[in-house]
């Protein structure tokens, strides 16, 4: 008897024990933080359109990764490749660039802008300080001058409203020095400015339409 009553004890403290695991066990679950990640991708080769999910499950002792694929809906799935292809086309007729250089005393002045041409008013941003650069090529389309060696600028974003119509316009000097401070030699070369980094939220501005060029002609810089 005495011993039927120690295994019955015996069994009502495994089951006590077992209860409190599943207990903890629960507590964990409930803790967990789940994250759905939808990958940038779609798969159209099946009459379903499949889109790539990754779920994470996260808690203090690590995390469960499994991913798994989910049949959408295939008008919204249309839409959204439509929305990527039309964001990753370059689209033109929203800009136009314009330069005009003079030899005025021992260098070039350089007078260039940019026109929002686009018939809507525009938010651009530039990725850093820096809004444009210019170059100059000898007869061999050799580069001998870059504006922007001799700035810093810096990293931090800029933005700006261009009213429909509106323009951005810039005046620089160039003293016929190359990029190593020598004097260049007679001949013809083509001045060309670059507007840089400039961006649309949603759209991809073809760069044709930041860039303008002219040949100038340069006699001897010692005469």
């Amino acid at each position: 008897m005495t011993k039927f009553r120690c295994l019955l004890i015996f069994g009502f403290s495994l089951l006590l024990l077992v209860g409190c695991t599943n207990v903890s066990n629960d507590a964990k679950a409930e803790s967990f933080t789940p994250e759905v990640i939808v990958k940038d991708s779609i798969s159209t080769k099946d009459s379903n359109p499949i889109l790539e999910t990754k779920v994470i499950l996260s808690h203090r002792e690590g995390s469960i990764q499994p991913s798994e694929k989910v049949i959408i809906n295939p008008d919204i799935a249309k839409g959204l490749i439509e929305k990527k292809e039309n964001q990753s086309k370059s689209v033109k007729g929203l800009f136009k660039t314009t330069l005009e250089a003079a030899i005025v005393n021992e260098g070039v002045k350089i007078n260039f802008s940019l026109q929002n041409i686009s018939g809507r008013n525009l938010e651009i941003v530039f990725g850093s300080g820096q809004q444009y650069d210019i170059f100059a090529y000898n007869d061999q389309d050799v580069e001998v001058y870059k504006w922007s060696t001799q700035y810093a600028f810096t990293q931090a974003l800029m933005k700006m409203d261009i009213k429909k119509g509106g323009k951005l316009t810039y005046n620089e000097y160039w003293d016929f020095k190359d990029n190593d401070g020598n004097e260049v030699v007679e001949g013809v070369y083509k001045i060309k400015v670059v507007i840089v980094d400039l961006k649309i939220e949603g759209l991809e501005v073809s760069p044709e339409q930041l860039s303008a060029a002219c040949e100038l002609a340069i006699g001897d810089v010692h005469s």
